[in-house]
């Protein structure tokens, strides 16, 4: 069974954890312990986590807003040629690119973080991750 829940403090020393678990002969995760952050992360040396200034993120934000209105186009048709629509439908052909999916995005040098703390960072800046983009 995979799996284990630890419980940290701000300095990353384990205060209380499910069952121990040894990365390397010498690398284990013990109560009382630091924890080995460099053993447990997702990215590799050609993953980097980008820092931009806020003028340059709004650019990249903006462009990436563009491509995906680009890639779903709502189509725009007569109501003679298009017939009945009901609600569902109409909610199908139109894809809103949210504040997570942006920051989800290969692209956009936070997705090595993973969609949880993506998600917790929005969540911290009081922002909603399901906010529509338009």
């Amino acid at each position: 069974a995979n799996g284990n829940i630890i419980l940290m403090d701000s300095d990353y020393i384990v205060i209380a954890l499910l069952r121990s678990h040894q990365f390397e002969a010498d690398v284990t995760v013990k109560v009382n312990e630091v924890y080995p952050i460099a053993y447990t992360t997702n990215i590799n040396s050609d993953q980097t986590i980008h820092v931009l200034p806020a003028d340059e993120f709004l650019d990249w934000a903006n462009r990436k807003l563009v491509e995906s209105e680009q890639q779903h186009p709502v189509p725009v048709e007569s109501p003679e040629e298009a017939g009945p629509v009901d609600k569902k439908d109409r909610k199908r052909r139109r894809r809103h690119l949210t504040v997570k999916q942006l920051l989800l995005g290969q692209d956009s040098g936070l997705a090595v973080c993973g969609p949880d703390i993506i998600e917790h960072c929005v969540l911290s800046a009081g922002l909603s991750p399901s906010q529509r983009l338009d």
